[in-house]
């Protein structure tokens, strides 16, 4: 146990807490219970967070480090899109523990601020203006990335349906049709990607009506 010497909360939810000796932990109030709970503990009975009272020292760490995990995939998803699975991997790779970053990966996406959905969407997108896809590679590309089945399933279904389907078909033919122009060759590597011969007629006669 470890006593509390000041509590300081911020209007961000973030409170500073000092014990004895001068030590100083970052930490939100959220992540207490979280860590009580990783680490099977019973909090003080009838007791706030607060100056004066005591604490299982083992708990307040695991509590500030769920606190660094959150600063650090902050600072990975303000740059771009994050999976949970990738940022579990990178904060693992930063000595996080694995309670320490569930806590953090959990308050983020309650708020919004992590997305595999988001983090599919924009990957498709970008994908498919570049390179030939389909159904079958993007499933693919996406299930290698660690992104969420859920979120890898509603993304794909707002991808390839309706006029979304026909236009991503028709880039990806004719970037097929830059690399081969013998058309047998084109309709195979066409289906590979998890096409249908009817995703190929319609593509085609999209062509005609726009020619």
């Amino acid at each position: 146990m470890v006593r509390i010497e000041s509590w300081e909360e911020g209007a961000d939810g973030v409170a500073r807490a000092k014990t004895p000796g001068g030590s100083l932990f970052r930490l939100r109030a959220a992540y207490w219970d979280g860590a009580l709970a990783a680490l099977e503990l019973s909090a003080p009975a009838g007791e706030s967070l607060a100056a004066g009272i005591e604490l299982p020292a083992e708990a307040l760490e695991l509590a500030a480090e769920a606190f660094e995990a959150e600063c650090r995939a902050a600072a990975l998803l303000a740059r771009a899109e994050q999976t949970r699975r990738g940022l579990e991997i990178k904060l693992a790779k930063r000595e996080l523990s694995a309670p320490a970053a569930a806590m953090a990966l959990d308050w983020l996406a309650g708020r919004g601020l992590q997305s595999d959905l988001r983090f599919a969407q924009a990957w498709i997108r970008q994908r498919a203006r570049r390179r030939a896809e389909g159904p079958r590679t993007l499933l693919a590309g996406l299930a290698s990335r660690g992104v969420e089945r859920e979120a890898v399933k509603i993304a794909l279904a707002e991808a390839l349906s309706g006029e979304a389907r026909l236009v991503m078909a028709g880039t990806a033919l004719e970037l097929l049709e830059k690399k081969e122009r013998d058309e047998g060759r084109v309709r195979d590597a066409f289906l590979s990607l998890g096409w249908k011969p009817s995703d190929l007629r319609e593509a085609l006669d999209s062509r005609r009506i726009d020619g």
